[in-house]
């Protein structure tokens, strides 16, 4: 007899096709995308995973429109109506293009895995295939021996340029560092494997002197911890996130961090406001302020994608998705950009899933990053608003569907049983029916032959 496992359909030829294609494009968002002699490399996994994507949805018949896919596309729909008032139209509709790129993404990855069980655990496998790829693909670019060497520099050198942006490179280290602790806690296989890949991840992520990819690890990391035990195991949060929190005091004091460690004081002495710091930390704070003012002059609708960079005069981005959103797209575009937000975190914090908890640290972490960095046309940010919007339609699918699997596993294992049981409660019932039809105040009933004649019991009373 088949099990509860054989139960479920093995998959279709493109599917499989298209998930795997969605791991290569996912390592060459991590490897090849950021430089020009290798971006040709991830446009070809796009188009191919969007061919297998496209081909399985065709296969199936169907595609998924729901609250979720309604959200976004207005989103998108409003930042490309705010084109014809941009303040400079050229750019708005050049970055339009983009978006609307990024949205066939999104949507495709949305209607790919919104049936699946497993979505949220492939797409961190995904991810940490990706950034062990990262990892492998750093030590064939510089060489381990090179790293430390250029990292115990005087005055620090960031690693990281030669395949990415530095900041990039450091955040997706980082990611992985978060991806393999999470296998690190909640699985007990493969150890040994997790806490190397950790190490190596951390060091590159330091090495690209990011003080995002820092934050990152630290916050993403406690939150994890925070996931597996809650608040009903608080001593174990508290004794482990002290432990943490040790290593990497010791950690960040090594000579070879220094440029990291340098990095990180001159922004509290900025927060602080004591007239230190670094330049870059100042004339970022400068660009919020300067963004903030430009925002409540045109309140609702903003001035067009891509314009904070010629309403403001910087010439380049906000370095903050936030106010990026709100110069650009509006106090409109701002609450329906966001919402997004909301129906993904609502999915993900009340998740029970260990991968759903995972999901959940990287969504919190990437969330607090967009005070720095921007990404409403980010590839990876659309593919992983896409899984954390999955959340809730998985969840409610499964749910709907567990006891039935379990009811008919348990009849195709013992058919047999079923159906006697089946008959003694048929027999059981016809038998009360019986009793209830032909008793008579005067018992005149004394055999089953009267079954056929009621008629006979003349002074005996028929219940309808």
């Amino acid at each position: 007899m088949e099990n509860t496992a054989n139960l479920k359909k093995k998959k279709p030829l493109f599917e499989k096709l298209a998930r795997l294609s969605f791991v290569l494009y996912m390592i060459s968002l991590y490897v090849f995308v950021d430089k020009l002699d290798t971006v040709a490399i991830s446009r070809g996994m796009f188009v191919l995973y969007a061919g297998f994507t496209a081909l399985t949805l065709l296969q199936r018949k169907r595609i998924n429109i729901g609250k979720n896919i309604l959200v976004v596309y207005m989103t998108i729909t409003w930042m490309y109506a705010t084109t014809f008032w941009a303040y400079n139209r050229f750019y708005a509709t050049e970055k339009m293009n983009t978006v609307w790129q990024v949205f066939l993404l999104f949507f495709l990855t949305y209607n790919l895995f919104a049936e699946e069980e497993d979505a949220h655990e492939y797409l961190l496998k995904s991810l940490y295939i990706s950034g062990i790829s990262l990892v492998a693909y750093s030590i064939y670019t510089y060489g381990f021996s090179q790293v430390l060497d250029m990292m115990s520099q005087a005055g620090g050198v960031r690693l990281g340029r030669e395949i990415s942006q530095e900041n990039t490179f450091g955040m997706y280290n980082a990611t992985t560092v978060m991806v393999a602790f999470y296998y690190l806690l909640y699985r007990n296989r493969y150890k040994l494997f997790h806490i190397a890949v950790i190490a190596m991840s951390f060091l590159f992520a330091m090495s690209s002197g990011s003080r995002k990819a820092l934050l990152m690890m630290c916050i993403g990391v406690l939150f994890l911890v925070y996931k597996r035990y809650g608040l009903k195991k608080l001593y174990k949060v508290i004794v482990i996130a002290a432990i943490l929190i040790f290593i990497f005091m010791m950690v960040i004091k090594l000579p070879m961090f220094d440029f990291i460690s340098h990095r990180l004081e001159m922004t509290i002495k900025t927060l602080e406001g004591d007239g230190e710091g670094d330049s870059s930390s100042r004339a970022r704070f400068k660009m919020i302020a300067s963004g903030w003012s430009i925002f409540k002059e045109r309140l609702l609708v903003g001035y067009g994608a891509d314009n904070y960079a010629s309403v403001s005069g910087y010439g380049t981005y906000s370095h903050n998705n936030f106010i990026e959103i709100l110069v650009d797209f509006g106090l409109i575009g701002f609450v329906l950009y966001y919402l997004a937000y909301a129906f993904a975190m609502n999915n993900l914090l009340s998740s029970k899933q260990d991968a759903g908890k995972a999901l959940s640290a990287i969504f919190i972490v990437r969330l607090l990053m967009e005070v720095a960095l921007v990404t409403y046309y980010s590839k990876q940010h659309w593919i992983l608003l896409a899984f954390f919007l999955i959340n809730d339609r998985v969840f409610e699918k499964n749910e709907g569907n567990e006891e039935l699997i379990e009811d008919e596993a348990e009849f195709e294992e013992k058919p047999e049983e079923k159906l006697e049981e089946e008959k003694d409660r048929i027999k059981e019932f016809l038998e009360e029916e019986k009793s209830d039809i032909y008793e008579s105040e005067d018992s005149c009933i004394e055999n089953e032959e009267s079954i056929f004649e009621p008629e006979a019991c003349t002074s005996g009373s028929v219940r309808e």
